[in-house]
């Protein structure tokens, strides 16, 4: 599992006492890859908006849960 820092929901004081996310009893959220864009620059942020609408017309033959080719979980 990669940590992409797409959602941290935590205690302040648990980050503070522990300066970390991972602290333990934490919980990971296992986000499809089809859905982990790393945007750092704007150019990426543009190659995100153009594919956009094909990962709409994807998510709506493949819902969340399923997996986006037949035979591969």
């Amino acid at each position: 599992m990669v940590v992409n820092g797409a959602v941290y929901v935590g205690r302040p004081e648990v980050l503070l006492r522990d300066r970390t996310f991972q602290s333990d009893g934490a919980l990971a959220y296992q986000m499809p890859f089809e859905r982990s864009w790393d945007v750092d620059t704007p150019a990426e942020f543009a190659v995100c908006e153009a594919l956009f609408p094909f990962q709409a017309l994807e998510s709506t033959r493949n819902p969340p849960g399923a997996s986006p080719r037949p035979g591969v979980l």
